[in-house]
């Protein structure tokens, strides 16, 4: 089974390969929030206002009000978003179950399609060099992580999360101080853990 791309990526790939010399794709910048309740949305219907910024994107862009999470687990979840397949392919069915490497893999898929790629994670478990997500830091020439476990007394937000506004701050740096060039676009992975806590939680996953 081939991974999903877009297909303004495939056609540039595509056309990179057969023209043999660098043709610019599209910047792509995906945004995962961690255990977000539909329900909670107001461009889905709420009317408790929590959601004004998603609101006023859901305003200029395209609202698939049919997509569903593969598994209630983060892990299994963004394995399938960022394979384009279903768990029973992938593998991932657990924390700490690792993503095979002869599983297509988008920012591999797009490193090699000439792309600069980096993820910004808002927990650990999403960090592969702490044995949560071992794997999902393939294709990423940049995997900013880095978490310990909490010990008793210590600020979950300097150890096990970060605040979204860190997160973000972080991936706002790495755009910003990247080479310009005409012929690397970006693909940004950027993961928000907020909701787990929050009014938007669905239900703790980890």
């Amino acid at each position: 089974m081939r991974p999903f791309l877009p297909l303004s990526i495939l056609l540039s790939l595509a056309l990179n390969q057969a023209i043999g010399r660098p043709a610019r794709g599209p910047d792509v910048l995906l945004i995962t929030l961690d255990t977000t309740r539909a329900d909670r949305m107001g461009f889905l219907g709420s009317t408790r206002g929590l959601t004004p910024a998603l609101d006023a994107l859901a305003r200029g862009g395209t609202v698939f009000t049919r997509a569903y999470a593969q598994a209630p687990i983060t892990t299994v979840s963004h394995a399938t978003i960022l394979t384009g397949t279903y768990p029973p392919l992938h593998g991932v069915d657990d924390f700490g179950a690792p993503l095979p490497a002869s599983v297509p893999y988008l920012p591999e898929l797009l490193h090699r399609g000439g792309y600069r790629t980096a993820a910004f994670v808002g927990s650990i478990v999403l960090d592969p060099r702490n044995g949560t997500a071992p794997g999902f830091d393939r294709g990423f020439s940049t995997y900013d992580a880095g978490f310990s476990l909490r010990n008793p007394g210590e600020d979950r937000y300097q150890t096990i999360e970060r605040r979204g506004d860190e997160v973000a701050a972080r991936a706002g740096r790495w755009l910003a101080t990247r080479p310009r060039s005409a012929s690397e676009p970006f693909f940004a992975w950027v993961h928000l853990f907020d909701p787990h806590d929050g009014a938007l939680v669905d239900c703790a996953d980890g």
